[in-house]
């Protein structure tokens, strides 16, 4: 199957460019889904921060490792948690259940909105920290509250919890799926666009070719018809019309050379005609005619022949003139024909003496 070369590069182009615009697509859609699940997240720590809030606000609770692997599943979140961790109100780790190693004493590194102040000594009084967003995507919350202990012994303390979005992020497997579906769905429209577009521009280019090379062939009596408007229908009207004009031009030359062969021919006949006539006449005449260029003898009549002697004419063409000169004469012969030359008409004539075959002289 042999390809338009105008096809190929059309179709190379059209298809990096569709590349480039479904690639940006695909980039615009995962930002904007990733954006949206960014916020759909934050909409659901906050569901959840209330929910949690709600839980230990009623009384005192107790915090221990039971109990905080009871929370996590509570929560929900084990896959993306990062520490659940109660303090005390002297900043002191009490109990965690964590996948990051945590400091033994709380700090703002790692939970930037503490502050030492919050942990007062008012009776069961809770304080709930706004939520917020690490560098990495993680959520922090805090709360502030009296604790129960082992022991038995009320404590203040901290119970801060973060929740990576990232990781949320990543591991959701619609996110995987929308990217497969987004390049499928990107590269099946960049095909049927490339195909349509090329078909619709190359078609009409490969008609035209195909009547230029039938009227290069002599078939000037063709007919464009173009399915597409626009431009190529233009094109395809132009290109008939240019045909109709070749065609009509063909024919007024081919008649033109028809009349021009007629009237060389004619022309051919009466100068054949009027040379039959000259040599005749100038061959009857009784005084000898006899034509000479550079310097030879290129015609000479039936009548000169014979006054130099000789029998046939072939026995003189072509031969110098001065062989045919008395040497006395040959510079006033000469000088008579450089000054015809350079003149251009001809000189008055002269007595001048010739030599016959036999050597003998003759006055002309």
């Amino acid at each position: 199957m042999k390809f338009h070369p105008l096809w190929l590069r059309f179709t190379a182009r059209l298809s990096l460019i569709m590349a480039v615009m479904v690639l940006a697509l695909l980039v615009l859609n995962i930002s904007f889904y990733r954006y949206a699940h960014l916020q759909e997240s934050k909409e659901y720590i906050k569901t959840f921060s209330q929910a949690l809030s709600k839980q230990i606000q009623p009384a005192l609770l107790t915090y221990n490792q039971s109990a905080m692997e009871s929370l996590v599943e509570y929560l929900g979140l084990q896959q993306h948690i990062l520490w659940l961790a109660i303090y005390n109100s002297k900043g002191e780790r009490i109990v965690s259940e964590t996948s990051v190693d945590l400091p033994e004493k709380i700090s703002t590194e790692y939970f930037p909105e503490y502050r030492p102040n919050l942990i007062t000594q008012e009776a069961f009084q809770r304080v709930t920290l706004p939520i917020r967003y690490n560098s990495d995507s993680n959520a922090i919350l805090i709360y502030t509250m009296p604790i129960r202990v082992e022991g038995g012994k009320v404590v203040w303390g901290n119970i801060c919890l973060g929740y990576n979005l990232r990781s949320a992020l990543l591991n959701r497997p619609q996110l995987i799926q929308l990217f497969g579906i987004l390049v499928l769905f990107g590269s099946g429209i960049a095909i049927l666009i490339v195909t349509f577009f090329s078909r619709w521009i190359t078609r009409p280019i490969s008609i035209l070719q195909a009547a230029t090379r039938n009227i290069s062939t002599g078939n000037y009596d063709i007919n464009v018809e173009m399915i597409q408007p626009g431009e190529f229908a233009d094109l395809a009207e132009s290109f008939n019309l240019m045909s109709k004009e070749i065609s009509r031009v063909h024919a007024e030359l081919s008649k033109q050379a028809e009349l021009l062969e007629i009237k060389v021919e004619q022309r051919t006949a009466e100068l054949a005609a009027s040379k039959i006539f000259n040599e005749h006449l100038v061959n009857s005449l009784p005084d000898t005619i006899a034509i000479h260029q550079d310097g030879f003898i290129r015609f000479v009549n039936p009548a000169g022949v014979k006054l130099l002697g000789y029998d046939r004419a072939d026995e003189i063409l072509n031969r110098p003139m001065l062989d045919f000169v008395h040497p006395r004469f040959h510079e006033i012969v000469l000088a008579r024909v450089k000054q015809m030359i350079s003149v251009g008409t001809a000189v008055s004539l002269t007595d001048e003496v010739f030599v016959k075959r036999d050597g003998s002289e003759i006055m002309v």
